[in-house]
């Protein structure tokens, strides 16, 4: 996080950036914030930011952080020795209460970190929650208690693209801050060339029977990618307490060790269903959004108009019928693949439809 993206977020949500600096400098900054954006870069960067603004000891006279001293710099880099965060890594993407303080990733283990002495006191304990909404209905009845009597000098920062998933009652606890930009961000490798093999097998025509098989290899491709980018994305994450399992000077147990091991491959497997869920959507998003077109809508009405960047929408000459039939064809693989169908037979009959 540097000043840039500070200017960047205070340009872009102005009102929302400008009350969170004024509450700090005033000292009335709340102990708890839930974070909504359909972006997650936003809500992790503003998370971040949020962080900053509650923990710099040097900020300005308006509460703007300095983004230069060791607390700002090892926020950014997730080293603040006073940072706890909880996120979903199980397969289930669940956020379970757990079954005690030393269940590492559960509840019970995150609200327990702002009961123990500080290793740097007088610093502002900061607890982010990502992805809330992944929190069992029991884990947000445990969080509620600490929530309503806040350990002191403690902010909590919960990030979420569905609030509606929280209790009201965790809701009303918390001041929220909606940064939305209402489209979807398709933020994995290989989504460009993705957009140009749904556009290939959208402008065919029939017995063209080439261009389902590569199209259907492109995609077969881009999917199997997916378990690899959540390994770059999340093991990094893991990478200390991994090595902190195999260290023998720890003195670990087997199981600690075990749970370690088990949790980042939970975290993994996480991550994967999220770029699957991100990847399905591309899908739809093409082909509904092409409907639109063919419907009449107006290309600067589209929600999603960066899809095209590549694209000469003038070459769109679907139908209303045709396109109705492939948006169709979209929510056939997105249900087949939901309930499990074997992923390559389905997106190679997805692929090949298209010349038939």
């Amino acid at each position: 996080m540097s000043q840039i993206n500070y200017q960047k977020y205070l340009e872009q949500f102005p009102d929302q950036t400008s009350a969170i600096c004024r509450a700090e400098s005033s000292g009335k900054l709340a102990h708890a914030y839930i974070v909504y954006s359909d972006n997650l870069q936003i809500r992790e960067d503003y998370s971040l930011l949020l962080a900053q603004i509650a923990a710099c000891p040097n900020s300005s006279d308006t509460g703007i952080p300095c983004f230069t001293c060791s607390v700002c710099r090892q926020l950014t880099d997730l080293s603040y020795a006073e940072l706890f965060s909880l996120m979903p890594n199980k397969k289930s993407r669940q956020i379970g209460i757990g079954e005690n303080e030393y269940d590492l990733d559960t509840m019970r283990w995150f609200q327990a970190q702002f009961y123990m002495s500080s290793v740097s006191p007088g610093r502002r304990k900061i607890g982010i929650i990502y992805d809330t909404d992944c929190l069992t209905q029991q884990a947000q009845n445990a969080f509620l208690k600490t929530l309503e009597e806040p350990p002191a000098n403690t902010v909590f920062i919960l990030n979420t693209a569905n609030p509606k998933s929280l209790l009201p009652t965790i809701i009303s606890r918390c001041h929220t801050l909606t940064l939305l930009e209402n489209v979807c961000d398709y933020n994995f490798k290989g989504a460009q060339d993705m957009i140009q093999t749904l556009f290939r097998l959208q402008a065919c025509t029939a017995n063209h029977l080439s261009v389902g098989s590569d199209s259907a290899d492109e995609l077969i491709k881009i999917s199997k990618d997916l378990n690899n980018q959540a390994k770059e994305r999340v093991l990094p994450k893991w990478e200390k307490r991994l090595a902190d399992a195999e260290n023998p000077d720890l003195k670990w147990s087997a199981g600690q060790r075990k749970r370690i091991k088990e949790r980042s491959e939970g975290a993994v497997a996480a991550e994967y269903l999220r770029l699957r869920k991100i990847f399905l959507s591309l899908i739809h998003t093409w082909f509904a959004q092409s409907y639109e077109l063919a419907c009449g809508v107006d290309f600067s009405s589209l929600p999603n108009q960066e899809l095209y960047q590549h694209i000469d929408v003038k070459k769109f000459h679907l139908d209303e019928e045709a396109a109705l039939s492939n948006l169709k064809k979209a929510e056939t693989l997105i249900q087949n693949l939901n309930w499990n169908v074997q992923e390559e037979l389905a997106i190679r009959e997805f692929a090949c439809s298209f010349t038939a």
